[in-house]
């Protein structure tokens, strides 16, 4: 690629020049493919968007051998390192907390810990083209609620990386626990109004500025069977009073569903729609089980139909779902009910380009149909489904007054494969590695593959220190008293060739 991708100035004018650019196109409602087009913008707003621009620039970028893109928006991004690095092909576990954890006072993580894992993580997303995320962190080592430090910490890294974020304070009335000979969870309501008042004060600040004008806040009641109804009824009214979104993981199990069936005798989505809490302004991750249809365990139309009636948002979040061999059934399905269907990572490596190769892949299988689930499917979820749950019509698309995220991607890669339709290339051959640039508000957050001021290979040394880390506590927690090897043992028997 020729010409500057450095900071622009203030009000400079900046001309991209691209072998092919994905364009919205107001009167058709959707995306557009302009082949030799072109993208201008200053500042943080693009100008134009479409074929040539016939004004004046200060800056031109020739990119006619990529495909110039809409910034990703990642509708679930796992914020820190987890615990999924380690769940591949492993038994899973019944749950991981016990008692004495969730009712003591000391912290898992520090703050040190937890900002390598957010720097690891949110460093991927850029690489994949993200330009704004809805971010989470891994509950599995929290009692109740994250750290009051926990969002102001994510919201510096997203800035120190020039990611745009919704972030939460994650809350909920009641965890479960194991290995315990009396219960099976713990319910302390006030616990879970208490972490509701604080998210909204994280809300509020957010709306205030207090972090930048790219942070902003988002309700999040963490898992539905957590969170009682008197809690979820506040969580909406507030919602409404803040004029902000909120998101909930719900229906990922048969167990949920069961759970839910018996303490509320009606199924996750159900439940949802009896509590007068479904509509545009919530968005229901996973959404895989429900009363069953075809013989199979997800939601029958009933449940499909309440939730395109009241206009809630579904996160897919494909590639973690794998490791139990469970799909979402189907993403097709719910696109033809009128769902509004957004895809997010949730899991390492936080790679939305995979992300949409699974949806697309799985969806095709889930229906057994070639057709089921498209490439334009998954790249509309990827950018105009999280902008549309956010209520944002500048983001996830290139348009004038949008905003300027902007992705560039490498046509002339053995990976991305010749190009036919740019569209299918990348989301079923193209690969990180084929990510050049990407800009978010106009400036530029990686530039020829490099993360400005990121020393990624000292990153990941911190990154593989946390990874043991986090092996320890489970191995600590582990009530048989298994070894990290007895825990999680590798593929084929581990020699010690030293010697």
């Amino acid at each position: 690629m020729n010409g500057d991708a450095a900071q622009p100035q203030a009000n400079e004018t900046v001309r991209i020049r691209g072998r092919h650019v994905v364009a919205y196109d107001g009167e058709r409602g959707g995306h557009v493919i302009v082949e030799g087009g072109e993208v201008v913008f200053q500042g943080d707003r693009v100008l134009h968007a479409g074929g040539p621009y016939d004004g004046a620039v200060d800056r031109e970028i020739d990119a006619r051998s990529h495909l110039v893109m809409p910034g990703l928006v990642d509708a679930h991004a796992l914020m820190d390192i987890g615990i999924h690095l380690l769940l591949w092909d492993y038994p899973r576990e019944e749950g991981y907390r016990p008692r004495r954890f969730v009712e003591g006072t000391e912290s898992v993580f520090d703050e040190r810990q937890t900002r390598d894992g957010a720097e690891a993580m949110l460093a991927m997303l850029v690489r994949s083209g993200v330009t704004t995320f809805c971010g989470i962190n891994a509950m599995v080592f929290k009692r109740w609620d994250d750290e009051p430090w926990e969002p102001p910490l994510y919201a510096d890294v997203a800035n120190r990386l020039g990611l745009r974020a919704f972030l939460s304070h994650h809350y909920r009335s009641s965890v479960p626990i194991v290995d315990d000979p009396v219960d099976d969870t713990l319910v302390d309501e006030a616990r879970g109004f208490a972490g509701l008042e604080r998210c909204v004060e994280f809300v509020r600040r957010c709306q205030r500025g207090e972090f930048g004008p790219r942070v902003h806040g988002l309700l999040f009641p963490y898992t539905q069977d957590t969170a009682s109804d008197e809690l979820l009824r506040a969580t909406s009214a507030a919602a409404r009073e803040l004029g902000v979104g909120w998101r909930m993981h719900t229906a990922q199990s048969v167990r949920e569903v069961e759970w839910t069936l018996e303490h509320h005798e009606r199924s996750p989505i159900e439940r949802l729609d009896h509590l007068g809490v479904l509509g545009p302004e919530v968005m229901l991750t996973h959404v895989l089980h429900g009363r069953g249809h075809r013989g199979g365990n997800g939601l029958d139309d009933h449940e499909v139909e309440l939730l395109a009636a009241s206009g809630t948002s579904v996160g897919h979040t494909p590639w973690i779902y794998l490791f139990g061999g469970r799909v979402l059934d189907a993403f097709g399905r719910y696109l033809r009910a009128g769902i509004n269907v957004a895809i997010g990572t949730d899991t390492y490596p936080g790679d939305m380009i995979q992300e949409m190769r699974i949806a697309a892949l799985m969806g095709k299988v889930a229906e057994r149909a070639a057709l089921a689930t498209t490439a334009a499917d998954v790249f509309d979820a990827a950018t105009l489904g999280g902008a549309r749950f956010l209520g944002r019509d500048d983001l996830g698309r290139l348009a004038p007054g949008s905003k300027a995220d902007i992705v560039l991607v490498r046509e002339d890669t053995a990976t991305f494969a010749p190009t036919q339709d740019p569209i299918r290339s990348l989301v079923y051959y193209a690969s990180v590695r084929d990510v050049s640039h990407v800009f978010v508000d106009g400036r530029p957050v990686l530039v020829d593959g490099v993360i400005p001021g990121l020393d990624e290979a000292e990153l990941k040394g911190r990154m593989a220190a946390l990874l043991g880390d986090v092996t320890d506590v489970l191995v600590g927690w582990d009530s048989r008293g298994r070894s990290v090897r007895e825990r999680f043992p590798t593929s084929y028997p581990l020699v010690d060739g030293r010697g």
